[in-house]
């Protein structure tokens, strides 16, 4: 396991990255284009590995969206009006399932505790934002990437580096949170389809608060050591 968050951040991106080079160099042998020894059973646990983050993909453009259309709904709401509340209860239910996955196996299947569950949970939304990354580089762009062994005992990085280190996340959480704020200053709860986008907003910030949380808390040896007794309670 990496030490510091910015070596998990790291490590994941090259697992999200090589995936997708996989993917992207050998699609005719996962679809059966070409003659293949692998058998359907392989092919779908490949997938089925690898779909949570090709989600992560599509949730991050999402999210891009997302605000681009909230700024449309602010400049001129006469012909931008918020989605239908069906559809922004869409990205909310398949939250709230990733989150109910994530506890039933950590305590269903590996045993632990609540809150090692949620210490894990809050670990696993931190990565979103780089392994959407690493997805839509990876399908994309395909460059070839080395391979770099992640550091082991490594000390503790400052604050201020905690904070560089998740300045992106903290970057679009502030967007988030700034186009919920705007949002309801000028429409307030008036309608149901605002209600819903506002929480559309606030649910899509949380894995990038999430990134931010645990950058901090790998930089403080206290919280540092706090945060390993809560996941091994």
């Amino acid at each position: 396991m990496p030490d510091t968050y910015i070596d998990y951040k790291k490590q994941r991106y090259r697992w999200a990255y090589g995936a997708m080079q996989i993917l992207r160099e050998q699609a005719a042998a996962f679809l059966d284009w070409k003659k293949t020894k692998l058998k359907p059973v392989q092919r779908y646990h490949f997938f089925a590995g690898w779909l949570p983050w090709i989600a992560d993909g599509f949730n991050y453009i999402f999210t891009l969206l997302a605000i681009v259309w909230t700024l449309l709904m602010l400049y001129d709401p006469i012909h931008y009006n918020a989605p239908d509340w069906k559809l922004a209860m869409i990205p909310i239910f398949f939250f709230g399932f990733k989150i109910s996955k994530m506890m039933v196996l950590y305590i269903g299947h590996v045993g632990a505790r609540f809150g090692t569950a949620v210490a894990a949970a809050t670990a696993g939304l931190a990565l979103s934002h780089t392994i959407a990354k690493a997805v839509l580089y990876g399908l994309f762009i395909g460059r070839k990437m080395p391979f770099l062994r992640t550091p082991k005992l490594a000390d503790s990085h400052s604050l201020r580096q905690a904070l560089v280190d998740a300045h992106e996340e903290t970057l679009m959480a502030m967007m988030l949170i700034a186009c919920a704020i705007a949002l309801y200053l000028n429409f307030g709860f008036e309608t149901v389809e605002v209600n819903w986008w506002l929480g559309v907003l606030l649910v899509q910030s949380l894995p990038y608060f999430a990134s931010s949380v645990l950058s901090v808390i790998s930089a403080m040896p206290r919280l540092s050591g706090a945060w390993i007794g809560f996941k091994a309670d």
